[in-house]
């Protein structure tokens, strides 16, 4: 065959989708969790883990699961989430509390409606870089909407909440992701 038309990343380790959504143990589907891990890790300053990032990941796991795929979804809706999920998990608000101390040389980590919300546009910004999602104009009267690239981010980020142990189950955690957004939006 011809280069181009060989496959190549996650297509080529995705031939049979099933065998990739069907067991999160499969070789192919840790391995490709394990590199997708590693992006979603960015290199902090004075950050001797270097882990992965928890802000990252949780945020792109209530996108997923709040709004299942293939969805575009206006942009402001998913930074209203956003903002809701740092506030709410606790895994996410001690990072960002830790980031906002560090950045600004305070002892208090309190993080105010406005800064979340800057923060919430560099999680967002974050992940258009990695390329995990993309923002499209749809129409000039309407604002962008933002969509998770591939299913394959999708399913990663639905796997990680699973073992994020964020509440008592994962059914509890997608139940107050949505409860969070649905308060949010209406209030």
């Amino acid at each position: 065959r011809e280069i181009h038309s060989l496959p190549t990343g996650a297509d080529a380790l995705a031939d049979d989708d099933s065998a990739l959504e069907s067991d999160l143990d499969h070789p192919q589907t840790r391995f490709l969790f394990d590199i997708l891990s590693l992006m979603m890790g960015p290199a902090r300053r004075n950050d001797s883990n270097h882990g992965t990032s928890a802000v990252f990941v949780v945020c792109l796991s209530a996108m997923a699961v709040v709004f299942p795929e293939p969805r575009r979804v206006p942009l402001d809706v998913v930074l209203l989430l956003f903002e809701q999920i740092l506030m709410i998990e606790p895994l996410a608000a001690d990072e960002l509390s830790d980031a906002y101390k560090h950045r600004n040389g305070r002892s208090n980590g309190n993080v105010g409606a406005l800064e979340r919300r800057r923060y919430v546009g560099l999680i967002v910004e974050g992940l258009l870089h990695m390329g995990v999602v993309e923002i499209y104009e749809v129409d000039e009267n309407e604002g962008p909407w933002i969509e998770i690239h591939h299913h394959i981010y999708s399913m990663f980020a639905i796997a990680m909440a699973q073992v994020l142990d964020l509440g008592d189950s994962f059914e509890q955690t997608v139940q107050e992701w949505h409860k969070a957004f649905v308060t949010a939006y209406f209030e």
